[in-house]
């Protein structure tokens, strides 16, 4: 799965790493440790680039957790086209050595989305209480893959690894309208611990006692 990862490294980053340190050792090989000097940096970057560490994960059962380390672009009421309703859209532009993994805004069952936005790639988690909330990249490529790279009807855990970000230049999460929005823009954030917004539940209006007769 992609959420596994080997010293805070993905299996996808290990191959990258394991490519360049197989051209480190040819270079060096044939022309001396000072030609493959630069294939060794560009190593170390790569490291950096992939590396993802482990993040205290919030408590709070309410809260959307950002779903990468990321800055906060902005935020607007806009139209979901994705669930066709209106929604709280909240964008992040991902942090070029920030974590590797994208996790779980919230807890819930991933969804099918059937629409007709073809050039995107969005995930749709719903809570067990029924709020619905989307994570899409619309700048950037994920190579094909969901933000949440899991199967339809399987359950996410809050603030969980669940997908690789690859080159993803911005992210967006389509919230309720309603939800408290906990950050401005330009605040940096953490991903799976950082609470960026918080659902709120409507109140249920107690029963009124009947009257006697």
């Amino acid at each position: 799965m992609p959420s596994n990862t080997l010293l805070h490294i993905p299996r996808e980053g290990w191959l990258i790493l394991l490519a360049i340190a197989g051209l480190i050792y040819a270079v060096d090989f044939a022309w001396g440790l000072v030609a493959a000097g630069p294939f060794l940096l560009l190593f170390l970057a790569a490291g950096l680039v992939f590396y993802d560490a482990d993040h205290k994960l919030s408590s709070n059962p309410l809260g959307i957790v950002a779903p990468v380390d990321s800055v906060v672009l902005g935020l607007d009421e806009v139209d979901d086209p994705f669930l066709k309703r209106r929604a709280t859209r909240l964008s992040f532009r991902p942090a070029l050595f920030g974590g590797y993994c994208l996790r779980a805004a919230t807890e819930g069952k991933l969804g099918e989305m059937r629409c007709d936005v073809s050039t995107r790639q969005a995930s749709w988690i719903q809570t067990d209480e029924g709020d619905d909330v989307v994570t899409d990249v619309p700048v950037g490529s994920l190579f094909g893959l969901k933000p949440v790279a899991f199967g339809y009807g399987q359950r996410v855990g809050h603030g969980r690894r669940c997908g690789l970000r690859r080159l993803a230049r911005q992210v967006d999460l389509y919230l309720p309208l309603g939800s408290r929005i906990d950050v401005k823009p330009g605040q940096r954030v953490n991903s799976g611990s950082d609470v960026v917004a918080t659902l709120v539940r409507k109140k249920t209006p107690a029963p009124q006692e009947e009257q006697a007769t």
